[in-house]
């Protein structure tokens, strides 16, 4: 036995893949699903060009249903869909997708053709993969990132990013569950710009961020609502209901100058009730030192 050496995998050879439903003998079965999180398609070859890695995949299981009438497709060929892909090894990555275009034979059925679907692969039409889309949407929440940084990164268009990503925010923002767990909030003020708000809106905002630490591991940005007054906040805070209201322990909401003996021992008695409220006390004071300076 010491004399066995265990194979050696060459960049051309295969790797096990037990969820695969083709044969073995196709000798093109590498694991997809561990290196792209895809695991109803194939890795079948790589390349790497000036401006991109490109990944080739494509799915092996030869039977499907009609979205019409659910018959058994027949299939009429493939189709390449070049999509642009998170970026893999700190460069630009393309997915080179060969989808199955399918036939229906069933004579009563509206359905003549059509082409295989995979929301994990990506969007019907989408110029991005769904990991790249969930990758640029985690670096503007988590990492500061910019839409024209992000798509730099990508090698694509801030038009082209922007187009993919903005329906996912806007379902994001729509979702009430996004109030759930509150417990520490922040509120912030912003001149947004100097323009004409005729041109780019309001620029006078209020931020609402959620400093809860226990659910996310950075404050999340929970609403923007124009104007900069007081009543813009007691607004926003009654339109979220009680519920939302009584889950709020930490009270940061006026300056030290206006708080009241009573608020006082409240914020007193929330910061002190838990260790990691310590960096929400610091935060809270350097802000009132500065708007000390200011004044």
């Amino acid at each position: 036995m010491s004399g066995l050496q265990p194979p050696r995998l060459s960049r051309t050879s295969t790797m096990p893949h037990p969820t695969c439903p083709c044969t073995a003998s196709l000798d093109r079965c590498y694991r997809c699903d561990v290196l792209l999180g895809l695991p109803d398609l194939h890795l079948t070859h790589t390349e790497v060009t000036e401006a991109a890695g490109v990944l080739h995949v494509e799915a092996c299981d030869p039977l499907t249903g009609c979205p019409g009438c659910g018959v058994i497709a027949t299939g009429h060929g493939r189709v390449t869909a070049s999509l642009i892909d998170a970026p893999l090894a700190g460069r630009p990555s393309r997915l080179r997708w060969r989808n199955y275009r399918w036939l229906c034979r069933e004579t009563a059925c509206p359905v003549a053709s059509f082409l295989e679907q995979s929301p994990q692969v990506a969007a019907p039409r989408g110029r991005l993969t769904t990991r790249a889309v969930s990758w640029a949407i985690r670096q503007l929440r988590y990492e500061n990132a910019s839409i024209q940084g992000l798509a730099r990164q990508l090698g694509t268009t801030w038009n082209t990013l922007w187009s993919q990503i903005r329906t996912r925010l806007t379902d994001a923002a729509a979702d009430p569950a996004r109030f759930d767990g509150v417990e520490v909030l922040g509120v912030d003020k912003h001149v947004w710009h100097h323009a004409n708000p005729r041109r780019r809106g309001p620029k006078e905002l209020t931020g609402m961020v959620d400093l809860s630490r226990r659910r996310h591991p950075t404050a999340r940005l929970l609403d923007l609502v124009p104007g900069r007054s007081g009543t813009v906040y007691k607004d926003w805070l009654t339109a979220r209901g009680p519920s939302f209201r009584n889950d709020i322990h930490t009270i940061l909401r006026a300056g030290r100058e206006r708080r009241t003996e009573r608020l006082y021992v409240r914020l007193q008695t929330a910061l002190a009730a838990h260790e990691d409220r310590i960096s929400v006390e610091v935060a809270y004071q350097c802000a009132q030192d500065v708007r000390d300076m200011f004044h």
